[in-house]
């Protein structure tokens, strides 16, 4: 009697390398545009963070929104203009890329009033 071997679908685990790579881009861009956006509300001379919150806020939620809508379109554009083997290359060199880019936008994030 032959034994039947159930194969369970995981849609999630070891799933496409492409998906993976395009959550990344996504999350690293919005991180990116926030920083970015507030660097630049620093350098023109908009209040720090606290008088933002204070003042009803409306720059930091825009900030927020923005930095998401950039995140999503990077994500988006890149999951759909990748092969598979590219972002399987792309999400090997993340590991790598990744602490330094972190470092730089924590260290962006502390200098900005």
């Amino acid at each position: 009697m032959e034994h039947a071997v159930s194969r369970i679908r995981r849609p999630w685990v070891g799933g496409s390398a492409r998906l993976g790579l395009a959550t990344s881009v996504a999350a690293v861009a919005a991180a990116v545009s926030y920083i970015l956006q507030r660097l630049a509300s620093a350098w023109v001379g908009e209040p720090a963070w606290t008088d933002v919150i204070a003042s009803a806020h409306v720059p930091y939620l825009w900030r927020l929104a923005l930095a998401g809508l950039h995140g999503a379109t990077a994500g988006t554009v890149t999951g759909l203009g990748l092969d598979e083997v590219t972002a399987v290359r792309g999400l090997a060199l993340l590991p790598r890329l990744l602490p330094p880019l972190a470092l730089a936008l924590a260290a962006a994030a502390i200098l900005v009033p």
